[in-house]
């Protein structure tokens, strides 16, 4: 699979090329634009994304396209621009005006930029051990973090404002303050289940060096999201936006991706679930998606002093092939999920939507390595969070070619099988009819048919 090969250093190109380097407070930081066009990225722009400048780190740092140095100074920059982004209780906004923001000025924490936030401080090596090569150049207005446990206590207030800001036992996409009763949102299948993810890994990387306690808390607010989860599973196998919600494809990808975190997880709840993916997924129906099935909107608060407050409406787009390739790949490396049906059917999808997602990723031009959203608007075509999830999804696809899962040379022998079936029948059709030459044109027919279907396998078979 070469063509996945080229297109994950394609799209970690693509996302370095992106960042632009700016002041926050002082300091050189460094951050990424939410949507690409053709223009080159302006210099002084009029806001910081949190969304865009975590996807951002976190694909450049997916690919090969760095050498150490510059590496490092990525991480740096972009470390001085997540951080000062935080707000005082431990979430992140989406947005923060530049240069900076006005005092009278609160934008509410969302959960969503959060959990982008925190992913990319995590896999740019924020609680790496002392000493350890992967630990993050510290910035001098960050010289209280330069160890790894002063790093890990400066988290707290974040575990803090995930767990207050919890509805029942998940998540809705904006934090509880100014919510009139957060019974009437309850939570959201989306943000549980990237939450979900996020705390999984977090505990991961918790050592007692560390001198923290939270790890229990992460662990608990995992289980409870994860049965949640459970509980909002449509008996057909699906998820959709929240509790009782028709089933959409990117929130069961989302959910599964979710599931599969959770240690008592059982076969029948995933296998439900993946029956379900195979059975809805195809490239005639992911093409015929409509809006409304690939997006989430809701409100963000900005106050301005004390009385006026403008609410600022978040489009979440859903990346579907690239999360269904993760899905339905992590299904497939799942030991639990070997039976030769499900197994057949998850391979047959998987390769389907592989072969869109590169249809996806343009690989000429400004844009080249950059992925095509749903979305209508001018200048909204390549957003960064494609990219983000293109590159996870092109890399699930590289090591299920590695473990076996997807070899096109299975592919060439069935095509070559077939070939020699069709010739040897056609020979006993010859003979039954006595070598009649009247038969051959109809023949002839027949084997242009297969010699064209031949030839556009192997002309097509890396893409």
């Amino acid at each position: 699979m070469e063509r996945v090969r080229v297109g994950v250093r394609f799209a970690s190109e693509f996302a370095v090329s992106r960042r632009t380097v700016v002041k926050v407070g002082g300091e050189v930081g460094s951050l990424w634009p939410l949507f690409n066009d053709e223009r080159p990225v302006p210099i002084a722009p009029f806001e910081i994304d949190t969304c865009a400048t975590s996807l951002g780190l976190l694909s450049s740092l997916m690919g090969p396209a760095l050498g150490n140095a510059e590496r490092a100074e990525m991480i740096e920059q972009a470390l001085v621009t997540l951080i000062s982004l935080r707000r005082v209780d431990g979430s992140w906004p989406s947005i923060r005006l530049t240069p900076s923001i006005s005092a009278k000025d609160h934008m509410e924490g969302i959960v969503n930029d959060t959990i982008f936030a925190v992913q990319a401080l995590l896999s740019a090596g924020f609680l790496a051990p002392d000493g350890d090569p992967g630990v993050p150049p510290t910035s001098a207005s960050a010289a209280e973090l330069s160890s790894a446990a002063a790093r890990a206590a400066w988290l707290q207030e974040s575990v803090d404002w995930i767990e207050r800001n919890r509805v029942g036992m998940g998540w809705y996409y904006t934090d509880t303050t100014h919510m009139a009763s957060p019974d009437q949102y309850g939570p959201a299948v989306g943000p549980t289940a990237s939450m979900v993810v996020l705390l999984d890994e977090w505990m991961s990387l918790i050592r007692p060096e560390h001198g923290v306690s939270y790890h229990l808390r992460l662990r608990a607010m995992r289980d409870d999201a994860i049965s949640w989860l459970k509980s909002a599973q449509a008996g057909s196998g699906g998820f959709g936006r929240s509790y009782g919600g028709p089933p959409l494809l990117g929130h069961t990808a989302l959910a599964v991706l979710a599931l599969l975190r959770g240690a008592d997880s059982s076969r029948d709840e995933l296998g439900l679930a993946a029956r379900w993916l195979v059975r809805r997924t195809s490239k005639r129906k992911v093409r015929k998606l409509v809006v409304a099935d690939c997006f989430d909107e809701y409100e963000q608060l900005l106050s301005r002093g004390r009385s006026r407050y403008v609410k600022r409406i978040i489009s979440h787009e859903y990346p579907i092939e690239a999360l269904l390739v993760r899905a339905m790949g992590a299904l497939l490396l799942d030991f639990r999920f070997r039976s030769a049906a499900l197994t057949q059917g998850l391979q047959q999808r998987v390769a389907g939507m592989g072969e869109m997602l590169l249809d996806r990723q343009a690989e000429d031009g400004t844009l080249k390595g950059s992925f095509r959203s749903r979305r209508v608007t001018a200048g909204e075509h390549a957003p960064v969070y494609w990219v983000y999830q293109g590159v996870l999804a092109l890399r699930v696809l590289q090591e299920l070619c590695a473990e076996g899962f997807l070899r096109e040379g299975q592919a060439v022998r069935s095509a070559v099988i077939v070939a020699i079936m069709s010739v040897a029948l056609f020979v006993i059709y010859l003979w039954a009819n006595e070598w009649s030459v009247s038969v051959m044109p109809t023949l002839a027919l027949i084997a242009s048919g297969i010699l064209v279907n031949l030839l556009t396998y192997f002309l097509t078979r890396n893409r």
